[in-house]
Order: C-alpha cells, then sequence, then structure tokens
C-alpha cells in the first residue's frame, strides 16, 4: 500500500491559520497535511465519519477537507463538522520550498469527513487539530510516500529506484526510513533512554537485594542447624522445614512489595513527567509482583535446599 504525502508524519509539519465563518469568523491554528486519498488506508487511520475525497474530485480541483478528532472537539464539540466551510488563511501554499499551486487553493475548502487522531507534533506532545486536503492542490518540487510492507526492508529502497528510473531515469530518489528509525528520532529515543536507566538501576537494586537476602538466609540457617536437626529427628517433613526456611523471607516481601505499590501510585505523577506510561498500569504491576516472587523463590532455593539436608546426628553433635 502506498500514499503520497507532502510531510512525513512526526516531522515539523506546517500550521496555518485558519477562519470558520459559520462560528462567527472564530479563528486559530491548525496542522495542515497534503495527503493522497490511500494516505488514511495505508496508515490505518480510521474515517470516523464522511469519507474521503475521489479521483474524479482531485482532478478537477475540488476544494475539500478532513478533519481530525481533536479538530472537531474544538470547533465543533456539540455538531456535526460535515458540510462546514472553512478557510485556511493563507492557504497551505505557504513555506519556502517551491510548490505548484492549484487556482482557488487560498480560498473556502469543504469538510467532507473526520479521521481518528494520529501523533502530529511527536509522541510525547498532544495531538493538535489537523486539517487534511488533497495533495494534488499543492505538489512540492520533491514528494514523499509512505509505504505498508510486509517482510524485511533491505532491498525495499533498490526496488523503488528502479521502478522510478524506469519512468524517468533522471529522476533522484532519497532516502528510506523505516517507522522504527522515525520513532527513534522522536521522543521515543529520549522516553528509551529514560526507561533503560530507570530498569538499569531497578535491576542493580534488585541484584542487592537479593544477595542480602540470600545471605541473611544462609546466616539463619546456620544459626539454626541444631534446630532444624531435631525437627528432622522428630519426623517433620522437608516441606515442613521449607516453610520455616522462607516464611521470614516471604513475609518481608510482600511488605515491601506493598509499600512499593504504594509508593509508585503515590508518586505516579511524578513518572509522568518522565515518561509518558502509566504507572498504575495493573498488567505492569502484576509484572513486577510476579518477578519479585521468582526472584525471591530462587534466592531462598540454596538456603532451603541446605536445612532440609542436615543430618540430625551431626547437627546435635555439633551442638
Amino acid at each position: 500500500e502506498t500514499a503520497a504525502i507532502g510531510s512525513l508524519p512526526l516531522s515539523d509539519i506546517d500550521s496555518t491559520p485558519l477562519t470558520i465563518p459559520s462560528l462567527h469568523d472564530l479563528s486559530g491554528r491548525v496542522t495542515s497535511q497534503q495527503v493522497s486519498p490511500e494516505y488514511f488506508q495505508t496508515l490505518r487511520i480510521p474515517i470516523t465519519q464522511g469519507r474521503v475525497w475521489s479521483a474524479t474530485e482531485t482532478s478537477n480541483a475540488a476544494r475539500l477537507a478532513l478533519v481530525n478528532r481533536a479538530m472537531q472537539r474544538r470547533y465543533w464539540p456539540n455538531s456535526d463538522p460535515i458540510g462546514q466551510t472553512i478557510v485556511l488563511n493563507h492557504g497551505i501554499a505557504n513555506g519556502n520550498e517551491w510548490k505548484l499551486v492549484a487556482p482557488g487553493d487560498n480560498q473556502h475548502f469543504q469538510i467532507i469527513g473526520v479521521v481518528g487522531d494520529s501523533p502530529n507534533r511527536g509522541l510525547g506532545e498532544p495531538v493538535s487539530p489537523a486539517v487534511y486536503v488533497p495533495y494534488s492542490m499543492t505538489p512540492f518540487d520533491g514528494v514523499s510516500f509512505v509505504l505498508r510492507t510486509r517482510g524485511k526492508t533491505a532491498g525495499l529502497l533498490h526496488a523503488i529506484k528502479e521502478r522510478v528510473h524506469a519512468i524517468d531515469s533522471g529522476q533522484a530518489v532519497g532516502d528510506l526510513d523505516t517507522a522504527a528509525e522515525m520513532l527513534e528520532g522522536d521522543s521515543l529515543g529520549s522516553e528509551r533512554f529514560v526507561a533503560s536507566l530507570f530498569s538499569a538501576f531497578a535491576f542493580l537494586g534488585l541484584a542487592f537485594a537479593l544477595s542480602g537476602l540470600y545471605s541473611v538466609q544462609s546466616y539463619l540457617v546456620t544459626r539454626r542447624t541444631h534446630e532444624f536437626g531435631v525437627r528432622i529427628a522428630l519426623g517433620a517433613r522437608r516441606s515442613h522445614i521449607v516453610r520455616q526456611v522462607t516464611s521470614t523471607s516471604a513475609i518481608a516481601v510482600l511488605a515491601g512489595t506493598a509499600f512499593g505499590i504504594a509508593m509508585s501510585l503515590a508518586l505516579s505523577q511524578v513518572f509522568a513527567h518522565w515518561t509518558s506510561g502509566n504507572s498504575r498500569d495493573p498488567a505492569m504491576l502484576a509484572t513486577i509482583v510476579t518477578l519479585l516472587f521468582v526472584a525471591t523463590a530462587l534466592a531462598s532455593v540454596a538456603p532451603a535446599m541446605a536445612a532440609t539436608s542436615i543430618e540430625p546426628a551431626r547437627a546435635l553433635r555439633a551442638e
């Protein structure tokens, strides 16, 4: 699937002054993007109301537009924007790039559809009101395409160059950026760094905690060698000895986990300044609790095995 677009998603998209005649000439600024009708299907942006312009309409330079949900919420929160007229005061022909402008470009555009929100100011910024108009209204001196492919993209750029050069051998073809590379260049890169930093400190703290837990458990087993020997001599089951060894650490881990979850919920607003993730996500909290208990069990295995392998006679002689 392929679509043409003036500015790639998550790039520095132009904004333009807007006037809405039906709202007493209410003015504002919106993000404007020039796209081909296949753009929404290619990027899986849903059409929530109305429709996309047809090839016949674009060939006749019909001044049609689609708006996103953010724009609908701002200007038509309680009404239907379909059929409304908007005026892009400086049009979509502003900017420093050379563009071929269709007649009437700076005039009125009629809204024929509403599309779902998609990031247009970066992943860390709220979606701003956006207007989508036909790409054929203002073609740039260069064109960008978005493609949805299957499998690896290693040889895709070479194949694209061959197809373009088969049509025009003098036409230059730029670079190919994958969605992952574009996200790396956006706020996801900084969020990933912050997440990696927090994860490194978290695993370091977990390693120290488990080391301390193992040391304390081993020390307690050594101190209780005589007691465990007597219990085993009197017929105590090995499962009972294991419970005796692990009960203290289990209680400590339960108390620490409860305190940690309470602190995480209390400081969720602080973490929100560092990352867009949700520290109250039940799945994430369940994963962390499970990880803590698995790590605790692993740290308790060796001391518990040492306690169950105590020979009663040797333990009594040692006492």
